[in-house]
């Protein structure tokens, strides 16, 4: 900075014809450059932080101006529950976990323009669920009424489980944290099932080009990979950003796959994966000796693939 300012002065006084630069000037600016050069870059600093602050006050705002969410599902009290996920006998019934019952839902309020209508569903324990159908025709939005985020118009949704479902929705949600910690997702560790779920997910590969394996910080969007990391995880593939979509994709289903809820929502989460990884994928945790299906997992899988 301060050889810049005395060459931008240098020229403007030699252009005008001004006095030359002397010594006593050149130190003297120098000491009031040196004093003013912290300030000027504190401010800029601050002006970014302001503006990053007021963005996030107005992201808030507009979350707290939001109407209050009412949960419309019907869950059945500690005493109700089944204790145990399969009839111990032939002739026990067992209950579904989630049961719909002429259910309409969709998403604008104060309108009765349901997305989709007239829907009887019963969720199984231990059963596989796949919901089909071409895009935009209302996938999302049924998986969304189970977890009570969409809005009802008509019907019932009941809930024979607790209210805990494992969900992993279309746009993989990643905490700033280590691969680990986004698995783990807040459950504890398990050494032998988190191996499972890395060599399920297709993880193995992919870790170890990380210099500090599942320990190496991703960020909330991967933004934490430097070049060289990327390049070294994603050389399989020509295109890095599809590598990447697909490393932060597989920690969502396996964080999904750890926590073994009752019930596993996953809503198109392997159509970012190539054609290998996802047939490993789905085969080792929705095949038939899958990791969801040995548990007895119910799970939703809604696919636009037929």
């Amino acid at each position: 900075m301060p050889a810049v300012t005395f060459t931008a002065y240098a020229i403007a006084q030699k252009v005008s014809g001004g006095p030359q630069f002397n010594v006593i000037q050149a130190f003297t600016s120098l000491s009031l450059l040196n004093l003013l050069v912290q300030p000027v870059m504190d401010l800029t600093i601050a002006w970014t932080t302001l503006s990053s602050g007021l963005a996030c006050l107005d992201r808030i705002q507009r979350f707290l101006l939001k109407e209050n969410r009412e949960d419309y599902r019907i869950l059945a009290s500690p005493t109700e529950m089944p204790t145990t996920l399969l009839a111990e006998k032939p002739d026990q019934i067992v209950k579904p976990f989630v049961k719909i019952r002429g259910g309409s839902f969709g998403w604008k309020k104060d309108s009765d323009l349901a997305t989709i209508k007239d829907i009887n569903l019963d969720i199984m324990p231990g059963e596989l669920t796949l919901i089909t159908g071409p895009v935009a025709s209302g996938k999302t939005t049924l998986l969304e009424a189970i977890v009570g985020e969409a809005r009802i118009i008509s019907g019932s949704v009941e809930l024979t489980v607790p209210d805990e479902i494992a969900y992993c929705g279309q746009d993989a949600w990643l905490l700033n944290q280590s691969v680990k910690e986004n698995i783990l997702a807040f459950e504890s560790y398990s050494k032998d099932f988190y191996e499972e779920v890395i060599e399920a997910c297709q993880l193995e590969e992919d870790l170890r080009y990380f210099p500090k394996g599942d320990d190496s910080i991703i960020g909330s969007r991967g933004i934490s990979l430097s070049g060289g990391q990327k390049q070294r995880v994603v050389r399989r593939l020509q295109n890095s950003m599809l590598r990447k979509r697909m490393l932060i994709q597989e920690q969502a289903l396996a964080r999904a796959v750890y926590n073994r809820k009752p019930i596993t929502i996953l809503d198109d989460v392997l159509k970012g994966l190539d054609a290998d990884t996802y047939a490993k994928c789905f085969e080792a945790i929705l095949g038939p000796n899958g990791l969801l299906r040995r548990d007895n997992t119910a799970v939703i899988l809604a696919t636009h693939n037929g």
